[in-house]
């Protein structure tokens, strides 16, 4: 085999080391910065929009159970000013820790306020009964706001939280490993950039078909987390992975198609 044909397929095999090594090292980046991200996925799935609909949920539901037990929606409700956890099923998802919400404290709290109401107004009250408002008050409170079904995305979280550095790194290893072994093939660094933007336009290319295609085919979505809400979220922040991978490719292959251009020109220029 020719020293030439030799070079061709080192180049080649380099090309591949650099395409990976980018494709790992954004994808690994962007999930990490994403979806595995409390203060992102915060952002999202307790945003006021959400959280507004959460809210009207709740006292929806309470309403039903005032006309039941004939306490005022507005004792119930004193609980969101009195214990602020709107946002507590999120930071439970990333720390393990159940989501749904329903809790004896809750109970607890809520038996309290009626009981608080009750007696300010002196009015009888037989102690089970209350209890067992309190409870369904808690009930409603977790369908509300708590997060259900969460045991796959607790998984995605913990996996790409023990793996997403190390590819991360892998991948910007081996973009780099490529890159310095192309640049030391070649005596003229025009040949080596020549080589070397033209796996970066290889690399965007396939990180903006990956994002592109994805986007289309609603790749990662539908994520079955109740309420549906939450689960609509989390589409939304598939999307912007998506988006952001696509965003990526385009500005990887514009760059890297406008340098192998000016190479081309000054070539041509030379000649």
């Amino acid at each position: 085999m020719s020293l030439k044909a030799t070079r061709n397929i080192l180049c080649f095999f380099l090309s591949f080391i650099i395409v990976l090594g980018g494709i790992c090292f954004v994808g690994a980046l962007t999930v990490n910065c994403t979806l595995v991200s409390q203060s992102y996925m915060k952002s999202i799935l307790a945003s006021d929009k959400i959280l507004a609909e959460c809210n009207d949920n709740f006292q929806k539901q309470l309403e039903a159970l005032a006309d039941e037990s004939n306490i005022p929606s507005r004792v119930f409700e004193a609980v969101e000013t009195v214990d602020d956890t709107t946002d507590l099923a999120v930071d439970r998802l990333f720390e393990g820790n159940d989501t749904t919400l329903f809790m004896e404290s809750k109970v607890e709290l809520f038996e309290s306020l009626c009981k608080e109401y009750l007696d300010g107004n002196e009015i009888a009250y037989d102690e089970e009964d209350i209890h067992n408002t309190a409870v369904r008050a808690a009930e409603i409170y977790a369908d509300s706001f708590g997060l259900k079904n969460t045991d796959e995305a607790r998984n995605f979280i913990v996996t790409v939280q023990e793996n997403a550095t190390g590819i991360a790194s892998t991948g910007l290893l081996a973009l780099v490993l490529g890159v310095g072994m192309l640049l030391i093939m070649f005596k003229s660094k025009t040949d080596s950039a020549e080589r070397i933007f033209s796996a970066f336009t290889a690399m965007g290319v396939t990180l903006f078909l990956a994002g592109l295609v994805s986007l289309i085919s609603g790749f990662g979505q539908g994520a079955h987390i109740y309420p549906e809400i939450y689960s609509q979220a989390i589409d939304t922040a598939v999307i912007g992975v998506w988006i952001i991978i696509t965003a990526c490719g385009a500005i990887i292959t514009g760059a890297s198609v406008f340098a192998s251009v000016q190479i081309y020109k000054k070539r041509v220029g030379k000649n």
